[in-house]
């Protein structure tokens, strides 16, 4: 029901559908970011019903970057909060909650494309560097 609400609210504001897609599936997204079955072919068939290649132009025209960079850029910045949150107790417990299932090594592989560092590495800098 909310999310009809936004809609309506976006449509009579003058925001597009196109703004409105967008603004739907990142706040989806924010809901949802510990599943791991988050893609945007299964957002564009199941929750927006539109094409997968129409809301992929779309995302990037409105973002100026692919969904699955999205994606995996606000992954590992909550993964860096709940790093910092719970120092580090069990990777693979963080891995999950930010949509990597139980493969604490991919999570680790994407963190360290991301951040430069490994999830251990990265909280070690942050508690010898308290900002």
């Amino acid at each position: 029901l909310m999310e009809v609400v936004l809609i309506q609210k976006n449509t009579n504001s003058g925001v597009s559908k196109t703004s409105a897609n967008i603004a739907l599936l990142k706040t989806y997204v924010e809901q949802h970011l510990d599943s791991e079955n988050l893609s945007l072919k299964w957002l564009a068939e199941h929750y927006l019903f539109i094409s997968v290649r129409n809301l992929s132009k779309q995302f990037i025209q409105e973002e100026g970057e692919r969904f699955s960079d999205y994606l995996n850029r606000i992954r590992m910045e909550e993964a860096k909060k709940l790093l910092l949150l719970y120092n580090n107790d069990n990777i693979k417990d963080i891995a999950r909650q930010v949509g990597f299932g139980n493969n604490p090594r991919y999570f680790g592989q994407v963190f360290k494309r991301y951040t430069g560092c490994t999830p251990s590495d990265f909280l070690a800098h942050q508690q010898d560097n308290p900002s």
